[in-house]
């Protein structure tokens, strides 16, 4: 009974908004799954880097070209975004330690299309990345990224087919 009089009331003020003239919007939209252009191709990374410059690998020196200090088994990778909200996962040729070769699901994946914001999820832990560029081949993300010590940094991550 208590769902039916939720539903009368929300179409009431449905049918209110409408007959005054009013548009109600949503506060947070996020695409069909079944829209976004950058679902089910096998990205793989092509450029890491920090603005300002930071010392990635702890060798004292300020670097803002981070893609060089990945490691190899990481640079053959794919990342595949699924419509179905799946991330998965290619390990590519070269194999990190206790990493098992082939495609695995990831974790999942969510588009604020308004916000252009993706969020990708992994081992329950989310991360929200800025999406500046979503082409038929390419891909940039950017999240903003603080140290410990509270200094903000940009990393940008580029992909490509």
């Amino acid at each position: 009974m208590k769902i039916f009089f939720l539903v009368v009331v929300m179409s009431g003020w449905t049918i209110i908004g409408a007959a005054d003239g009013y548009t109600l919007q949503p506060l947070y939209r996020t695409v069909s799954l079944q829209q976004a252009n950058f679902t089910d191709k096998p990205w793989k990374l092509k450029a890491l880097s920090a603005s300002p410059a930071i010392d990635w690998d702890m060798d004292g020196k300020l670097e803002t070209d981070i893609f060089p200090k990945t490691e190899d088994c990481e640079r053959d990778d794919l990342m595949i975004l699924r419509k179905g909200g799946i991330v998965i996962k290619d390990t590519g040729k070269k194999l990190c330690e206790d990493q098992e070769a082939g495609k695995q699901e990831a974790g999942t994946w969510t588009y604020d299309a308004v916000a252009k914001r993706l969020t990708l999820t992994e081992n329950g832990r989310s991360q929200a990345y800025n999406l500046l560029e979503a082409s038929a081949s390419r891909l940039v993300l950017v999240y903003k990224w603080k140290t410990p010590k509270g200094k903000t940094h940009e990393i940008k991550a580029v992909y490509t087919l």
